[in-house]
């Protein structure tokens, strides 16, 4: 679990746009950061459970159980940490989030740099310290903001 997934060139995950969403270029932050391990775990689970790499079952003690389905590992690494977690035996959902969020932010933050849709740029602060602050890189938060807001406000609607 502490290894770090390359950014991966193709659609963007369900985290990653939870993740953007979740951006608030303004103050260069990102809403919600002392529960995000759950949100992004959470986007995790449903992009598996989606994709059928796993199967989830009905609650119990801890919520509902999760479990791999074998010889179905997804081919991208962030879905396969996830994935490997449950593989080697099933686990309650709450378990899933708390065990494999906490490692989520870094490497999905790093995807949305890779993609271009979040920047990184080196700043002095009061002239004297380095700091690195994110800034919006391009129109696809803006665009999947829109969406969200046809969705709860307009009641269009939503894409998968």
């Amino acid at each position: 679990m502490a290894q770090n997934p390359a950014p991966h060139p193709g659609r963007p995950l369900l985290a990653e746009d939870v993740l953007l969403v979740l951006f608030q270029p303004a103050s260069g932050t990102i809403a919600g950061e002392n529960t995000l391990f759950y949100v992004l775990a959470g986007a995790v689970l449903t992009e598996l459970a989606t994709q059928g790499h796993v199967t989830v079952g009905e609650p119990g003690l801890g919520g509902a159980r999760v479990e791999a389905v074998q010889d179905d590992a997804p081919a991208d690494p962030l879905l396969r940490q996830g994935w490997d977690y449950v593989a080697t035996k099933p686990r309650s959902a709450q378990t899933f989030l708390a065990a494999v969020g906490p490692q989520l932010r870094g490497p999905v933050l790093d995807r949305l740099v890779e993609r271009g849709d979040i920047r990184r740029e080196k700043r002095k602060a009061l002239g004297l310290f380095n700091s690195t602050v994110l800034t919006d890189g391009g129109g696809r938060r803006a665009d999947l903001v829109e969406g969200v807001r046809a969705v709860l406000e307009d009641g269009a609607p939503p894409e998968p």
